[in-house]
């Protein structure tokens, strides 16, 4: 039995998911001992977990230290080497810990793997650090690639992803014209009601930098 500060005492389950689910509540309260109490718990029973290892790494990152969740994630990788999402998660931790050098090679070897989403996500976060360190050369020619490799899967979300970092580029470099023309375009690859909130407001702001008030 486990303590919730706010609602009480609960029993947790032996199923793996149901598990899962409560530490993400815990989390999502700021519980972070909490939530890591759960899961270790069952690690003793479910030692080989890379959920729960996983689980216990995004706790710790969610709390700020970023060495032990790296140490977490790595333990979920001996398990489940192949995990796209665990990969992810790890290069993210380096990123956000300053650790790009490690981020980067992560994400590489990500886009280097055979499935669709490990190449995909490989290729955004990618583009991603370029972009944010202002390395634009790197960026256009990771973009560039991330983008054929989309139409390729007709994979809309993700050219929508890789549009709007453009635009982004474009405004901040000054190029107005050019970060209008591929804001039209990403409201026009918009799959989803937040993407489409989001490119009507950069397109807007860009018009407002134009001195296009009325537009």
């Amino acid at each position: 039995r486990f303590t919730d500060e706010n609602s009480g005492s609960f029993f947790v389950s032996d199923d793996e998911l149901t598990i899962e689910n409560i530490a993400y509540i815990l989390m999502a309260k700021g519980q972070y001992s909490q939530a890591r109490k759960v899961l270790e718990t069952r690690l003793s029973n479910l030692p080989e977990s890379a959920i729960f290892h996983k689980q216990i790494g995004t706790s710790y990152f969610l709390e700020g230290k970023y060495d032990l969740a790296i140490q977490e994630v790595k333990k979920a990788l001996q398990f489940e080497p192949e995990d796209p999402i665990i990969q992810e998660l790890l290069g993210n931790i380096y990123q956000i810990k300053g650790d790009f050098d490690e981020g980067l090679n992560v994400y590489q070897g990500m886009k280097e793997r055979e499935d669709f989403f490990s190449q995909y996500t490989g290729r955004f976060w990618l583009c991603y650090l370029y972009l944010t360190r202002g390395q634009y050369q790197k960026f256009q020619e990771e973009l560039s690639e991330g983008e054929k490799f989309t139409q390729e899967f007709n994979f809309l979300p993700g050219l929508y992803n890789f549009t709007s970092m453009m635009t982004y580029l474009h405004w901040q470099k000054n190029r107005l014209a050019e970060a209008l023309e591929e804001a039209h375009r990403a409201v026009e690859l918009a799959q989803y009601r937040d993407h489409v909130n989001f490119s009507l407001h950069q397109r807007g702001m860009i018009y407002a930098h134009m001195g296009r008030i009325e537009e």
